[in-house]
C-alpha cells in the first residue's frame, strides 16, 4: 500500500473566520486529545466527510496511515482511529 506524504511546507493553507469562542474550545478539545488545533481541526473534517461518503481515495489512504500510526503510539487518541475503525465493514 502506497504510504501518503504530508508536509506542512507543501499543505494548502486557508484561512478560518471563526466565532468568538471557538478557538478556545478547540484549543481545550485539542489539548485533551493530545493533538495541535490543527491535528484536532483537520480530524473532525476528515470525520465529517467520511462520513457524508465525500472522502476520496488521497484522503481515505491518509486516514489508513494515521489510524496505523495512530495504534502503534500511546499518544494518539481520538478521530483518526475511531474513524479508520468505523471503515471496516
Amino acid at each position: 500500500m502506497k504510504q501518503a506524504v504530508y508536509s506542512s511546507r507543501t499543505a494548502d493553507k486557508f484561512v478560518v473566520r471563526l466565532p468568538e469562542g471557538m478557538r478556545e474550545r478547540i484549543a481545550d478539545v485539542a489539548r485533551n486529545h493530545h493533538r495541535s488545533m490543527n491535528s484536532e481541526i483537520i480530524a473532525r473534517l476528515e470525520q465529517s466527510l467520511f462520513q457524508e461518503g465525500a472522502l476520496d481515495d488521497d484522503l481515505s489512504m491518509r486516514l489508513d496511515s494515521l489510524s496505523f500510526r495512530c495504534t502503534n503510539a500511546s499518544f494518539c487518541s481520538g478521530s483518526a482511529s475511531s474513524v479508520a475503525a468505523s471503515r471496516t465493514p
